[in-house]
């Protein structure tokens, strides 16, 4: 199946979910250290960089540029903490879901996600395999936005507290604490 061809919501969700399902998520989270374990897990770099630098004018936030010896992140500069993770849980996604456009298809890609990008950009980015968050009406590009909303819901559920103040007296929150960090969690 083309990857520009159109799918339905409902399997580009089932897909995000099953890929999100195979991965470990940690306490305590942090969009940093899941990448750092990402990196790991694939033996392969991940690097993320605030800036579109030469992509700066365009109409897309974030790009994943992946590149002979590593996968490049780069997204736009001026967003909040929860904005910019969610960008990058995007490009996470398409590196997750390992999303590929065909050669043939990746002139109709870039054209169809970013219209206004010049077509010597264009050329630039057919050299390499780059995705970009701009345009939802593709099936890979859904595919990584459910994604990323499901990376950032499970993420918020760990960064909550491992458990509440309120219910406990402090010799058992101090037996909580000491066995949360056996799994190097934090309360």
């Amino acid at each position: 199946m083309s990857l520009l061809n159109e799918g339905g919501a409902d399997q580009d969700s089932l897909i995000a979910a099953q890929a999100l399902a195979k991965l470990t998520l940690r306490r305590p989270w942090s969009m940093q250290r899941f990448v750092e374990q990402l990196s790991l897990q694939r033996d392969r770099p991940i690097e993320i960089i605030e800036g579109l630098g030469e992509f700066e004018s365009m109409d897309f936030s974030g790009i994943w540029i992946p590149l002979p010896e590593k996968d490049l992140i780069r997204h736009r500069s001026g967003f909040t903490r929860i904005e910019r993770d969610g960008i990058i849980a995007h490009e996470l996604g398409h590196i997750i879901l390992g999303h590929e456009v065909p050669p043939e298809e990746r002139i109709q890609y870039f054209q169809r996600t970013a219209s206004s990008i010049p077509a010597v950009v264009i050329k630039r980015l057919m050299d390499q395999q780059a995705c970009l968050r701009s345009n939802f009406d593709l099936p890979l590009e859904r595919q990584a936005e459910w994604f990323a909303t499901l990376l950032m819901e499970a993420a918020a559920a760990l960064s909550q507290p491992l458990f509440p103040d309120r219910d406990l007296n402090p010799r058992q929150r101090l037996m909580l604490e000491r066995a949360a960090a056996i799994f190097g969690w934090s309360a």
